[in-house]
Order: C-alpha cells, then sequence, then structure tokens
C-alpha cells in the first residue's frame, strides 16, 4: 500500500502476538474484530472502516480520516455534553448491533 493510498485514511493497527503478552493481545484483537463487525451498523455515527489487511501477523483496519481533536473530559468542559449527546444518539444501536452478532 503506498503513501498516497493511505492519504485521509487513520489505521488501526495491532502487531504480531508476543507469546509474552497473549492476554493483552487477545483483548485487542478482540476489541479490534468487534470494531470490524460493528462498522456497517454504526456508519450513520462514525468513520468509514475503508478495509482490513491481515498479514505477516499484523492485523491493520484502516478508517476515515475525520477533522477533529480529542474531546476534554474535566468537569464543566463544553464536550461533556457533547459526548453525552453522541453516546444517546448510539444507544439505540447497542441493541441492533449486539443482537445481530450475538445470533447463532
Amino acid at each position: 500500500m503506498t503513501a498516497e493510498a493511505l492519504r485521509g485514511t487513520h489505521v488501526r493497527h495491532l502487531p504480531p502476538v508476543d507469546p509474552g503478552l497473549k492476554a493483552h493481545c487477545f483483548e485487542g484483537r478482540r476489541t479490534q474484530d468487534l470494531e470490524w463487525m460493528i462498522a456497517p451498523y454504526v456508519a450513520a455515527v462514525a468513520p468509514r472502516v475503508l478495509w482490513r489487511i491481515e498479514e505477516g501477523g499484523w492485523d491493520l483496519i484502516g478508517f476515515e480520516a475525520v477533522d477533529g481533536r480529542h474531546a476534554v473530559y474535566e468537569p464543566g468542559s463544553p464536550d461533556l455534553h457533547k459526548l453525552t449527546d453522541s453516546l444517546s444518539s448510539v444507544r439505540g444501536y447497542a441493541s441492533q448491533v449486539t443482537g445481530r452478532l450475538l445470533t447463532p
């Protein structure tokens, strides 16, 4: 993949599993798998997932890059109201996504 192809992409990655850190790596892998699985259900409120590559032990997921900054979680921050609004808007997705992912 070229640098040009990655422009406008945020890449989440997991390195190859270190035998001494298996528990930590398992949790990271589980989180990465969940992000990949829920992507189609949260596309209206989250950056789009563009691709996933698993090669040489590495696990990479490319997300659409978005402009912004990290939220400030300090008391009195104006970000807190925005955060609660965002969480409320995705609450409806939780049961829909969980039911579909956990149904055998």
